[in-house]
């Protein structure tokens, strides 16, 4: 987000945190200016040492007057669970198989 008192809006990025794209992000939040605000979220699963990383890695961009915050993902995750006696046979044993999804529904793994 730009300095206040500017016009200007925000820049959302959803993905797998990648060199390339933590480069991009970067020069977005360089090129937003002095003030900007660079908010990174990851996955909830992520442990203390994965969220020190990140924070690790942008954290030079506070030297540039960029503010960064690095979060995990706090919303709430939907469950749906399927079983099924082919995939119980298929297996062995019983088997309960649990999709979770964004309550948003924004994709499923």
């Amino acid at each position: 987000m730009p300095p206040g008192g500017e016009s200007g809006g925000s820049l959302e990025r959803s993905g797998w945190l990648t060199p390339y794209a933590a480069e991009t992000i970067a020069e977005d939040a360089l090129r937003a200016g002095h003030g900007a605000q660079l908010e990174v979220t990851v996955a909830a699963s992520a442990d203390d040492v994965e969220l020190a990383r990140v924070q690790h890695h942008f954290a030079w961009l506070g030297e540039r007057d960029v503010r960064v915050t690095v979060r995990r993902d706090d919303r709430p995750v939907a469950h749906s669970a399927f079983t099924h006696r082919v995939l119980d046979q298929l297996i062995g044993a019983p088997t309960t198989v649990t999709v979770a999804n964004d309550v948003k529904g924004s994709s499923r793994q």
